[in-house]
């Protein structure tokens, strides 16, 4: 039941059989396999879910029950601050929706939880979790997990449902890439309950197939290219050495910095500056912050491929709010898997400036306030996401400066 098996399934999921609905158990610590792509259609952007009422009871929590849908909302958040992809708690519960709820899974004493999806063609449609209230699991709401001496598991109900969120979004039960040492994702279940929040692996995975929603984490900066290989925010990024020093990428919440709040609601921004040669293809700042290039093949096994990856449709838009400190020429990029980009092509923000960096001057822009950017992308429908990056440039050839540019906004992505 413990062992882990030699081949782990790509960090997106895939599936054998295509059948109207399709049952994904979550193994205690391993992986299982499928062959065909899975995920929520290209034009999904909320999951509406319930939870079970009487969930708390079959659990063997009663009185519980508030806090259990407290457990799930919050697990549900971790994926919500990683995709464009919403899931919400805000539907009456029933049995024709996806939903939250328990069952006992008779002699499967493997599993804490399983999940359900109903497929449409090939696009999933609906999602449901399933607790095991099997006697071999106990469960609770304070962070418990392992396996007693009695033989029992004690079961957290919001690591559980973390893990579980993940197959909803179609994500397999282990990473193909682990870049910031041992198995470092939530879907890399962990049945002793080390791990609470997500991992780079679990976001890259959502982010790339739904769209890129972030609430500015630092960890979510991945390197620079044109050295695009995965690096862990704690052992730096190798210096991006056209003037000196290293590139600066962190995360501030409104009002620190020296930068007022972007608007009402709004939560952190990201700061990204460095220094770098203008206008120059191999030293302009490319800065990832999401790649599929982390969902390569391992263990034998392909990546999900590129009909899971965001796929752009006519009538998106993206957006987000920028706040220049030092130079004006930076925008959020995107990098499609045909090899082209967002801003070295033709399109213009709905001010009707072009979308190229080195076009945005400080006379159309200027320095120390927020301004909102709008980019209509139906000219590029059709084209699927290979990266998401933010990108520096200057119409000055060859000059050496330095730079430093905030994004904010909740809203960034489409």
């Amino acid at each position: 039941m413990l062992d882990q098996k030699s081949s782990m399934r790509s960090s997106l999921a895939k599936i054998a059989l295509a059948l109207a609905v399709l049952v994904a158990s979550t193994p205690v610590q391993s992986a299982t396999a499928y062959s065909t792509a899975l995920r929520w259609s290209q034009s999904t952007t909320q999951i509406s879910y319930a939870i079970n009422g009487s969930l708390s009871t079959a659990l063997g929590l009663p009185g519980q029950q508030a806090t259990i849908a407290t457990r799930i909302r919050d697990a549900a958040f971790q994926w919500n601050i990683a995709s464009r992809l919403k899931m919400n708690n805000n539907i009456p519960y029933s049995e024709s929706v996806s939903r939250v709820t328990s069952a006992d899974l008779g002699s499967d004493d493997t599993v804490f939880a399983n999940v359900t999806w109903q497929l449409s063609g090939s696009s999933v449609v609906r999602a449901w979790t399933r607790f095991n209230t099997n006697s071999k699991f106990d469960w609770n709401t304070n962070g418990t997990m392992g396996l007693r001496g009695d033989g029992v598991w004690d079961a957290d109900v919001f690591k559980v449902a973390v893990h579980e969120f993940g197959h909803w979004l179609a994500l397999g039960d282990a990473p193909d890439e682990v870049w910031e040492g041992g198995f470092n994702a939530m879907m890399w279940f962990d049945p002793q309950g080390s791990k609470s929040s997500l991992f780079m692996d679990d976001k890259e995975g959502a982010t790339m197939m739904y769209g890129l929603q972030t609430g500015f984490e630092v960890a979510q900066f991945l390197g620079l290219l044109p050295n695009p290989a995965p690096v862990s925010p704690s052992v730096g990024v190798g210096a991006y050495n056209t003037c000196s020093g290293n590139p600066d990428y962190w995360t501030f919440n409104p009002g620190t910095d020296g930068v007022p709040q972007a608007g009402p609601g709004k939560n952190r921004f990201k700061r990204m500056r460095g220094c770098a040669i203008a206008n120059a293809p191999t030293s302009k700042a490319y800065m990832v912050i999401g790649d599929i290039a982390h969902d390569g093949p391992r263990g034998g096994e392909g990546a999900c491929g590129s009909s899971c990856y965001q796929q752009i449709q006519s009538g998106m838009k993206l957006r987000w709010l920028q706040y220049n400190g030092v130079q004006c020429t930076a925008i959020v990029d995107i990098e499609f898997t045909d090899g082209t980009r967002l801003s070295s092509s033709s399109a213009t923000d709905t001010a009707g400036v072009s979308i190229n960096p080195k076009n945005r001057t400080c006379n159309t822009y200027g320095t120390g306030f927020w301004f909102y950017v709008e980019v209509n992308l139906s000219q590029f429908a059709g084209k699927r996401i290979k990266r998401w990056l933010f990108t520096y440039d200057n119409s000055v050839s060859n000059i050496k400066g330095n730079w430093r540019i905030y994004f904010d906004d909740p809203n960034l992505g489409f």
